[in-house]
């Protein structure tokens, strides 16, 4: 099955996987959601990842993160841009998320990047989601 929107796809299913408490969950892999997870991360929304496959069947493998009892580090995620509508901000309006408890992932030209990351380094750039 072909995926038109694989960023969007695999923010589904981290969200979705979270909410039943699975550990890990298997998205498509390109350098984009890899340097989104890494992003995720160190932001501390997910455990870990790992590269599984080679050749065309590359899969990227994501441990999801709980902390204590049971609570979800990933409780929300939305997406902004899109394939049909990009959103753009600059360094002097970078999105506060949900009181300054999520944040917002941005593809800045020094490469992907959180808005806490990016208003530290001044940056702008097109704003691909949201997570708390």
């Amino acid at each position: 099955m072909s995926v038109n929107d694989p960023v969007a796809d695999m923010l589904v299913r981290l969200k979705n996987a979270s909410e039943v408490y699975l550990p890990y969950v298997e998205v498509t892999h390109s350098r984009l959601i890899e340097q989104i997870l890494s992003v995720l991360k160190s932001e501390n929304y997910i455990k870990d990842f790992e590269r599984l496959g080679d050749g065309s069947k590359k899969k990227l493998r994501v441990h999801l993160l709980y902390r204590e009892n049971r609570k979800r580090a990933i409780t929300e995620v939305k997406r902004v841009s899109r394939l049909s509508r990009r959103v753009y901000c600059n360094r002097k309006n970078l999105p506060a998320v949900c009181g300054g408890f999520g944040v917002a992932v941005l593809s800045t030209s020094r490469g992907i990047m959180s808005s806490r990351q990016a208003r530290a380094s001044g940056l702008g750039g097109e704003v691909l989601f949201y997570i708390w």
